[in-house]
């Protein structure tokens, strides 16, 4: 049985839905507008603007501006939940465990090489490289635990400081059961 709270949750996804429809259509109008050449140059600032640039201009700050952040917002409280407690400390990061060894690698990977995604398709992060290239370590030593890795972006002729990732790996005090990262 649905609550009335799962029934106002799927009217705002199909109110989101509706503003993505209106989204692609607008979309297509701005498509099928010319675009003088005026409009890829700096010349259309000391001049009127031709009425196509003006519409297409229009269209894409209304889409950017207003269209996407009212979808985000609406699928955001259609799928919002209130928090659930968070067991206290999931792990014990005081000593060495290859369970927690297995389970430090896996976040890592997941929140420093795995691809992130927002709502906006061209606001999407890919890792430039695996862990495997990197050389991922996640090791104790000195009663800590740490993540280190090859920034393979960095040139082999830079400081051998500057070509590695090295990371002290903490539990977040203020969200328990998630890291905090440290610079080492």
């Amino acid at each position: 049985m649905d609550t009335q709270e799962d029934i106002a949750a799927a009217g705002l996804e199909a109110a989101a839905r509706e503003i993505d429809m209106i989204c692609r259509s607008l979309r297509t109008f701005h498509d099928v507008l010319p675009a003088p050449v005026q409009e890829t140059s700096l010349q259309d600032l000391a001049h009127d603007l031709p009425r196509s640039t003006m519409m297409r201009a229009t269209i894409r700050n209304v889409i950017a501006d207003r269209l996407r952040p009212a979808m985000a917002d609406l699928r955001a409280a259609a799928t919002y939940q209130t928090e659930r407690p968070v067991p206290r400390q999931l792990w014990n990061l005081t000593t060495y465990s290859g369970e927690t060894q297995r389970r430090l690698h896996d976040l890592v990977v997941e929140q420093n090489f795995t691809a992130h995604r927002s709502d906006d398709p061209e606001d999407t992060w890919e890792p430039p490289y695996t862990p495997e290239q990197a050389g991922l370590k996640v090791y104790f030593e000195h009663g800590r635990w740490y993540a280190a890795w090859r920034k393979l972006e960095v040139p082999d002729s830079a400081p051998e400081a500057e070509q590695w990732e090295v990371l002290r790996l903490e539990e977040d005090s203020a969200n328990p059961g998630h890291l905090f990262y440290q610079e080492v």
